[in-house]
């Protein structure tokens, strides 16, 4: 069983770490390719703004995930560090079970607004706001998965030798 999660979570990893990339290549070309059009060709593209947005949307969500698992989100630790050890430890999982509750609220509420989406175009290119939508649906089920992961480590059913570091 740990074997296979392991292998699933590695694999999530290293598609997550390829679809960042590819989205961030997309950014700076969209971006790239409308600054030469307006100011070289002097005829900006009238969807790449849109273009972007959706690429923005899309790393925004799947980037936060990949920073929840790799405990690299931003928090603020001031009180935190003047409480001892173990009410920090209970403090993290009391958070942590809230986020995942949230997260799983999120994506099922998310998910009439991902249906409603489906009749709103954006204007300028093929895309409905569903895809926008999409992202939102889909970074909130990653993040409860992540934090949910996390939460095992802390609770001791999982422990960081099991898990390898993605290549």
């Amino acid at each position: 069983m740990v074997l296979v999660l392991q292998r699933i979570l590695t694999l999530l990893r290293r598609l997550l770490r390829w679809y960042i990339i590819m989205l961030m290549a997309a950014l700076v070309i969209l971006t790239f390719a409308q600054v030469v059009a307006r100011y070289v060709m002097d005829s900006p593209f009238t969807s790449t703004d849109q273009l972007v947005r959706i690429v923005l949307v899309w790393l925004t969500f799947i980037g936060t995930a990949v920073a929840i698992d790799q405990n690299k989100s931003i928090k603020i630790e001031t009180i935190e560090q003047l409480l001892p050890e173990k009410a920090r430890h209970i403090l993290a999982i009391f958070f942590d079970v809230v986020l995942i509750a949230l997260f799983i609220i999120l994506s099922i509420k998310g998910y009439a607004v991902f249906i409603v989406g489906k009749y709103q175009t954006i204007l300028g290119t093929p895309f409905s706001y569903q895809v926008m939508y999409a992202a939102a649906m889909v970074g909130t089920i990653l993040l409860a998965i992540c934090v949910a992961i996390r939460l095992l480590f802390k609770l001791g059913v999982l422990d960081h030798s099991w898990i390898g570091e993605v290549d």
